[in-house]
C-alpha cells in the first residue's frame, strides 16, 4: 500500500508541474465510432491493466524463460489495420514531445493526437535497486534507473498514461513482451498459438480505439455546451 503511494504521488506530483508548463491544445475532431451508444470506458493498454510491473521492481518484461515472441512486423500490422480502419492516419517513428516527455512512438497521427507505443526491452529503461537507503526512493528503489534518453522508465511511460486520462492526446502502450506465447515443439500449435495472440491484439486494439472515440466525444459534447452558454 505504501509503495502504491509513494509511486501515485509522484505521478500526480509530474503531472501537475508538466501541465503548468503546457499551453492547452485544441480538441482533436471525433474521428472514431463509439460502440453503438454503448460506450467503452476502459484504456485497454495500461498499467492499470496489468500490462506492465506496477512495482517498478521487475527488471524483465518478458513474462516466462519459454516465453516465444510474437514478432514485431506481425504485430504491429494488426494495429496499425485497426487504427488506420478508423481513420487514423499515423506517421511511423513519431518523435513526441509533450512537456519533459520526449519518446519516439512507433505510430501518431499529430492532427487527431492518437498514436501507439510497442515497447520492448530495448525501449525499456530497466529499473534496479537502490546501492543504499538514500537513493532513489531508499528501500523501495522504484525510479532508481540510469537514464538513458532512448529508453522510457515505468515512472514516464505511468505518466504518458495519465495525460490519456487527461484528455491530453492517446497513446495506447504496447507491452510487446506480452504478446506471445509458450512453445511446444509442434508447429500446428505454435502456428494456431500465434494467430490467437493476435486476434486477441487486434481485439484489444479495437476496444482502444472505441475508448478513444468515447473520451473524444464526451470532450466535444462538453466544448460545444459550453460554446452554447
Amino acid at each position: 500500500m505504501t509503495e502504491k503511494f509513494i509511486l501515485l504521488t509522484c505521478i500526480s506530483f509530474l503531472f501537475l508541474a508538466a501541465c503548468a508548463a503546457e499551453k492547452e491544445k485544441p480538441r482533436p475532431e471525433m474521428p472514431f465510432f463509439v460502440d453503438e451508444g454503448k460506450g467503452v470506458f476502459i484504456n485497454t493498454f495500461s498499467i492499470s491493466q496489468g500490462d506492465f510491473p506496477q512495482n517498478g521492481r521487475m527488471e524483465s518484461l518478458n513474462p516466462y524463460p519459454d516465453w516465444v515472441l510474437v514478432p514485431e512486423e506481425k504485430a504491429r500490422a494488426v494495429i496499425e489495420e485497426v487504427f488506420v480502419r478508423y481513420g487514423v492516419k499515423l506517421q511511423k517513428n513519431y518523435q513526441f514531445d509533450f512537456g519533459k516527455l520526449q519518446v519516439q512512438l512507433d505510430g501518431y497521427d499529430r492532427s487527431r493526437e492518437t498514436g501507439y507505443f510497442y515497447i520492448t526491452e530495448d525501449d525499456y529503461e530497466k529499473p534496479r535497486q537502490a546501492s543504499n537507503e538514500r537513493a532513489g526512493f531508499g528501500r523501495f528503489g522504484y525510479f532508481f534507473t540510469e537514464k538513458d534518453p532512448q529508453k522510457m522508465s515505468l515512472a514516464e511511460l505511468a505518466l504518458l498514461e495519465q495525460y490519456c486520462l487527461f484528455d491530453k492526446f492517446y497513446v495506447a502502450l504496447i507491452n510487446g513482451h506480452q504478446i506471445g506465447y509458450r512453445a511446444t515443439g509442434d508447429a500446428a500449435k505454435d502456428a494456431a498459438a500465434e494467430e490467437l495472440q493476435l486476434k486477441r491484439l487486434r481485439a484489444r486494439t479495437e476496444m482502444f480505439v472505441a475508448w478513444v472515440g468515447q473520451r473524444i466525444a464526451r470532450a466535444n459534447a462538453a466544448e460545444e455546451k459550453k460554446a452554447e452558454k
